[in-house]
């Protein structure tokens, strides 16, 4: 992402879906909400899976990473999507079903 944002002539669109158990766990938030505030090309969505209970304020989204979510905050597919999948072994495999049931070609899917 670094290197697409560094390259002003890169007209890559990225839209990224980042799960975590808490805000806590998130790598890199405040770096990645400076990207997605500077740079258009940047989509970024935090989710976490419970709400914050010590009055810390969230305004992103709670759960977890479902094809509804899919659905709305990713690329459709087509044959210029890409989609990585990182993560525990259950969440790669659940996300990586139900991009294909939104109609991504498993060759297009990437995990890692």
């Amino acid at each position: 992402m670094q290197e697409i944002v560094a390259n002003p002539g890169d007209k890559t669109q990225v839209s990224m879906i980042f799960g975590n158990v808490s805000i806590d766990d998130i790598l890199l938030k405040q770096e990645l909400e400076d990207m997605r505030a500077k740079y258009d090309n940047m989509h970024i969505r935090f989710i976490i899976d419970k709400a914050p209970t010590d009055g810390r304020e969230w305004n992103e989204s709670v759960g977890y990473v479902t094809e509804p979510l899919i659905k709305e905050r990713l690329f459709p597919a087509a044959e210029d999507v890409v989609v990585l999948l990182c993560g525990p072994p259950i969440l790669v495999k659940i996300s990586k079903a139900n991009l294909q049931k939104l109609g991504h070609d498993e060759n297009r899917i990437l995990a890692f």
